[in-house]
């Protein structure tokens, strides 16, 4: 029979130091447990922030082994090439995005002639080889877009990755071809704004040579007409009033009456004569009747002096209506266009318009005359004429109308200049 022994001391002793540690590894299982699970939340969490930034990220994202097969894809990509994520993975990148060197190539993206000069395999392999990261280096890529080949510009990142004892590279492509698209149409607009602004400079030095020339041409008229005109007049009442003092001194009445009727007659030519002068530099009647008076004179003056010309007017608006601004500019206009009529034109009937739209004011001339080639005339080899409708354009555009002129050898001409209404 068994002798029943009492616990010592020792014994309790050595199964409480036991029993705490067993207790400590299991809290140290515990936490490590724990810290696992902590771990795996937040790789299931980097997974799906990274799953989220591949689904949403507008930038194409390639990872790529070392021969240059797709691993994984962004959405982007598959928007881009029309995919499916099963037709991408495994195939290189220049498959993918359809590049003409990788479909000329039967051994695909990354082996042919051409792909040695490549800056996206030359960027992916320095990847590879020496870590280093390559960030928007601009490139230029032929692909195959509609059938058709397209030269298309990205900017393209490399860097490395290394995942699970596994080295992939990072690839990040992104589409900016409408942006230099946009930059090369905007840089032509201001080349072609540029090129218009110097010819319309070289127009405007041209104009104002020809309006120097003009204006002496006209001083040297005036001048004559002052000269021959006038002048003559005066010289001649000068006479006829010399002769009627001497008539006077010598007491003869009669011969003095006789000289004095002669100089009436003479006066009165050289009150007309300043008229038509004056009439000529700023009619009197347009301060003192307006815009709508002037024209119909202007149309009554021409049919008296060309008879042979009739002139239909049509006048539908009103004086307050016509901005004061406007009135010398619509007048000169048309007298300049009814002098080239009279002029050039060989017309025997004349339409003169002057009215108001919705939203402008128009005046319009035209004639049935024998037309010309508008291009011809506005160059150097008609200087006459064409300064006169370089006049009447520069007078529209600088008081902000537009000016139009349309005419045809044997079909007639019209001149139209419109300026939009004050609401």
């Amino acid at each position: 029979m068994g002798v029943f022994r009492q616990p010592q001391e020792d014994d309790l002793m050595v199964e409480q130091h036991s029993n705490e540690k067993l207790e400590q590894k299991i809290k140290r299982l515990e936490k490590e447990i724990l810290e696992r699970k902590r771990a795996e939340e937040m790789l299931l969490e980097k997974q799906s922030d990274l799953i989220t930034i591949l689904e949403n990220s507008p930038i194409m994202m390639f990872l790529v082994d070392r021969e240059k097969r797709v691993r994984n894809a962004a959405h982007a990509v598959e928007e881009f090439t029309g995919k499916r994520a099963e037709e991408i993975l495994g195939r290189r990148g220049g498959e993918i995005l359809r590049c003409f060197h990788a479909m000329d190539d039967p051994k695909g993206c990354g082996f042919g002639p051409a792909c040695k000069t490549c800056e996206v395999r030359q960027m992916v392999t320095d990847a590879f080889e020496t870590g280093q990261d390559h960030y928007r280096t601009e490139v230029m890529l032929p692909l195959e877009r509609d059938g058709e080949q397209a030269e298309m510009n990205f900017y393209v990142s490399a860097a490395l990755l290394a995942s699970q004892n596994k080295e992939l590279v990072l690839v990040c492509i992104e589409n900016i071809t409408e942006r230099r698209q946009a930059e090369k149409a905007l840089l032509k607009s201001k080349d072609d704004l540029e090129k218009r602004v110097e010819e319309r400079t070289s127009q405007l030095r041209d104009l104002s040579s020809k309006l120097l020339v003009a204006h002496e041409e006209e001083s040297k008229r005036i001048g004559r007409e002052l000269h021959d005109g006038l002048a003559q007049t005066l010289s001649a009442i000068k006479v006829w009033v010399e002769a009627a003092l001497s008539q006077v001194s010598q007491d003869n009445l009669t011969e003095m009456t006789k000289s004095l009727e002669s100089v009436v007659p003479l006066a009165q030519n050289a009150v007309e004569e300043v008229r038509r002068i004056s009439k000529n530099l700023r009619p009197a009647i347009l301060d003192d009747f307006g815009i709508v008076a002037t024209v119909s004179w202007l149309c009554q003056e021409f049919e008296t002096i060309y008879s042979g010309i009739g002139v239909e007017n049509e006048i539908d608006i009103e004086e307050k209506e016509v901005p004061d601004v406007l009135k010398i500019v619509i007048f000169r206009i048309s007298q300049e266009a009814l002098n080239n009529i009279a002029k050039h034109s060989q017309a025997n009937r004349v339409r003169l318009s002057l009215k108001k739209g919705d939203s402008i004011i128009e005046l319009t001339i035209s004639d049935n005359g024998t037309g010309f080639d508008v291009a011809q005339v506005l160059s150097d080899e008609l200087p006459e004429r064409g300064l006169g409708l370089a006049s009447m354009k520069e007078r529209a555009t600088l008081s902000g109308g537009a000016f139009f002129i349309e005419s045809q050898k044997g079909t007639g001409t019209t001149v139209r200049a419109s300026w939009q209404r004050d609401s």
